[in-house]
């Protein structure tokens, strides 16, 4: 095999996803697979090398298989003692091996493998662990021992459609669990640390951006040269991701391509040897890393760049692919988690573009004696990198971003000018200070970038929301990609044409719309619930009065999951915050929605400042503002919705009240939706009402004890009922008496606090998915 690196990587990746598997299933494929060898031993005399690389294969894929499990038998040795240990104090005494100041004024260190004591109870801990907390005055820095006071917790998974995932993220950095400190004291400082230095000289160089600079322009400095995300704006943030090119704030390759460059070509002009150039580079690049964290892009690159600088002494030639594969190696052994991180992934497909596919597209071109300008094979060149990555970006993003095809071949030409005068004016601007004049380039390069940005995310079609795709859409789309190689190389250029098409067909091709759909989102003490039918949308509600920014970290990212790019219909139950403040933020942000619906009562059409203030958004947003009242009707998708309280131009004291009582009908489905109705409320919805069993019970006011009573449970007989409370919420909900209620109804109880997000799919019968349990279970519909 001419990259036997390569097989060795593909056989770690393919142990890991074993392990991944349910049950046994997992070790048939290696099992398989050793079985075949050991029955094929001819191909050993006939195909040595084949018979070789099928061996290797083997015990690179079991070395994967054993290195997460161990991980695995780490990680829950770790969570393990973490929850027994939760909301507890106790001390923490490990090394601190990186640290990042907030904002806000925060401080996270990053202790490596340390000791937790309670009381007289000692353990260690495998991994690392984070602790925030507010600074003191005893200074703390990488590569202190230290001793915290406070508490840990388990990492969090994500608990809505496309939510962050904490978990995921943290374990992929080697990272066990995380938790709050209230005091920190240092144990021991050592003489020398690499860490301390990197880091005093990071805060040194991020200070005088932030001292001297605007702060538009500082925070996109850091961010650029550093990673530090923590001083950019919200709208910073989305200009870049919107515009496809979030990885220019990120530590990626390119900016240790530059920095490692221009370090090993500046002493090899200075007329220094081989060995001192490459042993500076390696040094300084090891020193940039420390300073910038190591993230998966920046860790890949460096290990590549090491090799490349190896090869230079040795006089030996380099290979993209094989030092590729070496980096995959080192990083995957060292933290198998990686695997599932979307950076480390989209890092190494970039490359894997750049070293393997490129040439290859490109040679067949040359060997035809095809005709290509700079130009367009400058274009050629980020097309292909966009298409090996954009499933990746696609699985981990939900979107595709059309254009960043174009801005790729104007902005990471300026990174280069920008790296080298934002470095210079950094470290420059410690001795001499004028910053402005010395970071005047690189803060040009930032400000035409920014209006160039800003300006073209609103394009057309610059911006495509699929939602998550099925594991069968990325597998037929790179199944597809090895075709259109093949038909490449053998000539048939229309036909490697055609496959090319019809592979960016697939992955703009939106999934498959459900003919009916609910989803709960879990959003603390609060409500909001998405419905979907038909390619329609509506969501009833979306606030919460214990997480802060909802519809940015919650509605959004699953509107975007499940590939909506704009609302039909917006229902506002009631006028507490609990129920609107997500909704307020996405009008003020500009969402797309098309109509408003409110209670009709005289509160909200009159004297509400509240629903006044959500009115006067959205008619600026251009979206019908309509109100609800008993009797209304309308058809959505396959669903019909009736509307049976409150009663046109009543009068309410009390908000809850005032709530809309939504009816969603479709076949033998009945979903009964609530808001905070109270028992005095229910009892007047009763007496015009007739009686008739439903399927799903949305519980009036997040579990209260003094709302669904057992007069309106008997009544309507829900066969299963949501609940949406906040984890240890001041009210304690959902209460004892009302769970006891719905108990004697023979009710099949979900609440957001153990199921996360709850979604509800089905027509003759109902699967209920709990998001936080990721398990499914299936009722009948009566």
């Amino acid at each position: 095999m001419k990259r036997p690196l390569m097989g060795i990587l593909v056989g770690l990746v393919l142990g890991e996803l074993c392990v991944c598997l349910p049950g046994p299933i997992g070790l048939i494929m290696p099992a398989s697979l050793f079985f075949w060898i050991f029955l094929n031993r001819k191909f050993e005399k006939e195909q040595k090398p084949f018979f070789l690389f099928l061996l290797g294969l083997f015990f690179s894929i079991m070395a994967g298989y054993f290195t997460l499990t161990m991980e695995e038998i780490f990680v829950n040795r770790a969570e393990c003692l973490v929850k027994k240990m939760e909301g507890e104090q106790a001390t923490f005494e490990g090394k601190i091996i990186k640290q990042k100041m907030t904002s806000a004024g925060y401080m996270t260190f990053t202790l490596q493998s340390p000791r937790m004591i309670q009381e007289e109870k000692k353990a260690k801990i495998q991994g690392n662990i984070t602790l925030t907390g507010k600074i003191n005055e005893e200074e703390c820095l990488p590569g202190d021992v230290i001793r915290a006071e406070g508490k840990i917790q388990a990492l969090e998974t994500a608990t809505n459609p496309g939510g962050f995932d904490e978990r995921k993220c943290s374990l992929a950095n080697g990272v066990y669990a995380t938790g709050f400190f209230e005091k920190v004291e240092k144990v021991k400082r050592p003489v020398f640390s690499f860490r301390r230095w990197a880091w005093q000289l990071k805060e040194r160089v991020e200070q005088g951006y932030l001292e001297n600079l605007a702060s538009e322009d500082s925070a996109m400095l850091c961010a650029m040269i550093f990673g530090d995300k923590s001083y950019l704006t919200e709208e910073q943030k989305r200009i870049y991701e919107e515009n496809g090119v979030a990885h220019l704030l990120a530590i990626s390759g390119l900016h240790v391509s530059i920095v490692g460059g221009m370090i090993y070509r500046r002493f090899r002009k200075r007329g220094f040897s081989y060995r001192i150039s490459c042993a500076a580079g390696v040094i300084l690049l090891l020193f940039y890393g420390t300073m910038t964290g190591f993230g998966a892009s920046a860790s890949r690159a460096i290990v590549m760049y090491m090799i490349f600088l190896g090869g230079e002494y040795l006089g030996l030639s380099y290979d993209m692919i094989s030092s590729l594969a070496l980096a995959g190696i080192l990083m995957l052994l060292e933290e198998p988690y990686r695997l599932f991180d979307g950076g480390f992934l989209i890092s190494f497909a970039s490359i894997f573009a750049i070293g393997a596919v490129v040439p290859f597209i490109f040679d067949q071109m040359e060997s035809r004696e095809t005709k290509v300008g700079k130009a367009k094979k400058a274009f050629l060149f980020s097309l292909i990198i966009s298409m090996v990555t954009s499933p990746i970006i696609l699985f981990f993003n939900y979107e595709i971003t059309p254009y960043s095809i174009f801005w790729n071949l104007f902005l990471i030409p300026c990174m280069p000018a920008l790296m080298v005068d934002g470095i210079l004016a950094g470290v420059l601007g410690i001795f001499l200070g004028h910053y402005r004049i010395l970071a005047f380039l690189a803060i040009l390069i930032l400000r035409i970038h920014h209006i160039f940005l800003k300006k073209v995310r609103f394009l057309p079609g610059s911006l495509i929301l699929p939602g998550f795709p099925p594991w069968w859409k990325i597998f037929l789309y790179y199944g597809w990609g090895v075709i259109f190689c093949l038909l490449f190389w053998k000539g048939h250029k229309n036909k490697a044409r055609l496959i090319c098409f019809f592979m960016m067909i697939l992955l703009v091709f939106p999934v498959k719309k459900p003919e009916m759909r609910i989803t709960m989102l879990d959003v603390g003490q609060g409500d909001c619930i998405l419905f979907q039918s038909q390619g329609k949308t509506l969501l009833l509600d979306g606030g919460s009065s214990t997480k802060k920014n909802v519809y940015r970290n919650i509605i959004e990212p699953a509107l975007r999951y499940y590939g909506i790019a704009s609302l039909d219909a917006v229902l506002v139950t009631h006028m507490d915050e609990d129920h609107l403040s997500g909704i307020r933020e996405m009008l003020e942000e500009g969402y797309p929605i098309k109509q408003l619906f409110l209670s009709d009562t005289i509160e909200n059409r009159q004297s509400d400042e509240t629903a006044f203030h959500l009115q006067r958004y959205a008619k600026k947003q251009k979206a019908k503002v309509s109100f609800l009242k008993k009797g209304d009707r309308f058809t959505f998708g396959k669903m019909e919705l009736s509307c049976l309280s409150p009663v046109v131009g009543q009068s309410f004291e009390e908000k809850n009240d005032s709530s809309l009582v939504m009816l969603a009908e479709y076949g033998k489905f009945r979903g009964l939706f609530t808001g905070d109705l109270g028992m005095e409320e229910e009892e007047k919805l009763l007496e015009s009402r007739n009686t008739f069993p439903i399927t799903v019970l949305k519980v009036a006011h997040h579990g209260s004890k003094y709302s669904t009573g057992q007069r309106f449970l008997a009544y309507f007989h829900p066969t299963i009922a949501l609940i949406s409370a906040g984890k240890g919420n001041r009210y304690g909900h959902p209460h004892n008496d009302l769970l006891n209620r719905l108990g004697e109804e023979k009710c099949h109880i979900f609440d957001t606090i153990s199921s996360g997000a709850i979604v509800i799919e089905g027509k003759e019968s109902l699967k209920v998915k709990q998001w936080k349990k990721r398990d499914f279970l299936t009722y009948p519909v009566f």
